[in-house]
């Protein structure tokens, strides 16, 4: 289906054969890749938390090697970092949303 698809909906190929031109997706489809969309980014986020769980639990396992203000360091960095890369994803979300909108 997928070379049927493209040709049957009125697809063609941009001069420079660089970029294909495909049809606007139904509404439906376009609510179905929004919330893929979200479930992805959301593993995402998951996935995030979990690094930064495992890192906490390695910077409080290392408690005694670290003195409190080493440790409390430690911590602000790995949570914003978390902030950042999440921050990051939620963006990356907003623009795929305006992508399948568009």
């Amino acid at each position: 289906m997928g070379a049927y698809g493209v040709v049957s909906c009125g697809a063609r190929c941009a001069p420079d054969h660089a970029k294909l031109l495909l049809c606007r997706m139904s509404p439906d489809t376009q609510r179905a890749m929004t919330k893929l969309a979200h479930q992805f980014a959301e593993q995402a986020r998951v996935a995030l938390r979990q690094v930064r769980h495992k890192a906490m639990t390695e910077i409080k396992g290392k408690g005694k090697a670290l003195n409190e203000d080493g440790r409390k360091g430690h911590e602000k960095e790995v949570d914003d970092l978390t902030k950042r890369f999440v921050h990051d994803v939620d963006q990356a979300l907003a623009r795929k949303e305006e992508e399948l909108r568009s």
